[in-house]
């Protein structure tokens, strides 16, 4: 696997400025949905040119993936070098559309494997800073019952791999 951590921070980067300094005022109501759909259509170019691009991906808006809440299942989210024990919130499984997010727990770095999905901030219609990756647990060796559900982790506790 090839450490590409660098380039889903330069997207990170992208995608916070843009909206930090040219879409946050714009955006007065939920309602007002104009200028929030065209941020998020400008979001999902961005990570086409910026992530799947340099990795000679595909893009995934024509397979019935939905950006933002479909995982990546060729970009894991593993543990930096290091950390033996990951703190992370795990979502309770998603119903009617909405979702609970548990306090944070403790886990063993070895055995977890996750998925990114996209990266996570508590309040995105605010400045945002994302220091979350949200991601979708793949194994959970110590809670196997997580499998499948969606994880908050510290972007500083893990780097981003791809998968050959």
């Amino acid at each position: 696997m090839r450490n590409v951590t660098d380039l889903l921070c330069e997207y990170l980067e992208a995608k916070r400025h843009l909206w930090n300094v040219y879409f946050i005022h714009k955006v007065q109501s939920l309602r007002q949905s104009g200028p929030l759909d065209r941020y998020e259509a400008i979001d999902r170019l961005l990570f086409h040119a910026l992530v799947l691009e340099p990795l000679n991906r595909q893009s995934v808006d024509n397979k019935g993936f939905r950006f933002g809440s479909d995982p990546f299942a060729f970009l894991k989210v593993v543990p930096s070098k290091g950390i033996d024990k990951l703190t992370v919130m795990v979502s309770d499984e998603i119903t009617g559309g909405n979702r609970t997010w548990n306090h944070p727990i403790t886990i063993p770095a070895k055995g977890a494997e996750f998925a990114f999905i996209e990266f996570f901030d508590w309040n995105r219609y605010s400045y945002v800073s994302y220091p979350y990756y949200m991601t979708r647990v793949m194994k959970c060796a110590e809670f196997p019952d997580y499998r499948g559900r969606d994880c908050l982790i510290e972007t500083k506790d893990a780097d981003v791999f791809v998968a050959r």
